[in-house]
């Protein structure tokens, strides 16, 4: 079986990290799998051969680094776009070990393929939390004195921009 090159350098950077890929593989399919990195040739041998080269092609689609980027709305990307803030930082811890980056108008994820949905989920649910949103709520007449008094502490409390509005906040 011949390798290109990226996935002759995966199955390389696989093999010394943790042979045991490759060992549970031969196991389970009763083959002997032989590498040779510098040419990208992949020799397998036994009874189960092709489905042990499935196997290994399932694997490498599964480690190979991957990038997705995800469309990202103007509220969110504007708390994420200071490449040190705390956003972006929280952003990351969230969807470790994933590497999360801002390009442009969007969040790219970068990271081995079977990492990625994880991390989208936690990408897009983070996303979703900070997004501009709008919402009125009934103020009665006898708490508008506190409700103004307490309005700026809440507003920094919070990070968000509030107003008192005809008996509503």
């Amino acid at each position: 079986l011949q390798l290109d090159d990226d996935d002759a350098l995966l199955l390389s950077r696989l093999w010394l990290e943790d042979d045991a890929h490759v060992g549970e593989l031969e196991r389970e399919h009763g083959v002997a799998i032989g590498f040779q990195p510098v040419e990208g040739l992949l020799s397998i041998r036994g009874e189960d051969a092709a489905y042990a080269a499935r196997a290994l092609r399932n694997l490498l689609a599964r480690e190979r680094p991957t990038e997705l980027l995800l469309p990202c709305e103007a509220t969110p990307l504007g708390l994420l776009k200071p490449a040190d803030g705390a956003a972006l930082q929280a952003l990351r811890a969230r969807c470790a070990p994933v590497e999360v980056a801002v390009v442009e108008a969007a969040v790219r994820l970068f990271a081995a393929g079977r990492l990625l949905p994880t991390a989208q989920e936690a990408a897009e649910a983070w996303m979703q939390e900070h997004r501009e949103h709008s919402e009125t709520c009934v103020c009665p007449p006898e708490t508008h004195a506190v409700v103004l008094r307490e309005l700026p502490a809440l507003q920094r409390a919070h990070g968000v921009g509030m107003a008192l509005e005809q008996m509503s906040l």
